[in-house]
C-alpha cells in the first residue's frame, strides 16, 4: 500500500491531467489516511497544478481532517487553487454545518405597524 500511495502522489505531479484525475479518484478512496501527505503538497509544491490536484483530492476525501489544509491553501499565490479550495470547503461546510432554513428570526417581540419606525 505504501508505494501505490506513493505513485499515486507522484502522478499528480505529471502533468497528464486525465492520470491526475484517475490518481485522486483511487487517493480518495484512502480517506484521512492519505490527508496528511495530500496537505503537504498542497501547501509545499512549487508547481500550482500539483498544488490544484492536491487540492481537489482532499475536497474528494471531504470530511473535517481536510478542513485545516484546505482553510491554508485561501492564502495560496494562485488564484486557481485558491478558487478550487474555497469550493472544496463550501462544499464541505453545509454537510458538516447544518444552517436551519429559513433563518430564525427573533421573536422576542411581535411585529406590528406601532413597533415600526414612522419617517
Amino acid at each position: 500500500m505504501i508505494g501505490s500511495y506513493v505513485d499515486l502522489l507522484k502522478t499528480l505531479t505529471s502533468g497528464d491531467d486525465e492520470a491526475q484525475d484517475a490518481a485522486v479518484q483511487e487517493l480518495s478512496r484512502l480517506g484521512n489516511t492519505i490527508v496528511e501527505p495530500l496537505a503537504e503538497l498542497l501547501i509545499g509544491a512549487q508547481d500550482a497544478d500539483v498544488r490544484w490536484w492536491a487540492a481537489r483530492a482532499l475536497a474528494e476525501i471531504g470530511g473535517q481532517a481536510v478542513v485545516g489544509p484546505l482553510v491554508q491553501a485561501l492564502a495560496d499565490a494562485e488564484p486557481d487553487v485558491r478558487a478550487c479550495a474555497a469550493l472544496a470547503l463550501g462544499h464541505i461546510g453545509p454537510a458538516r454545518q447544518p444552517r436551519p432554513w429559513p433563518p430564525a428570526w427573533p421573536t422576542t417581540a411581535p411585529l406590528s405597524p406601532a413597533s415600526l419606525p414612522m419617517p
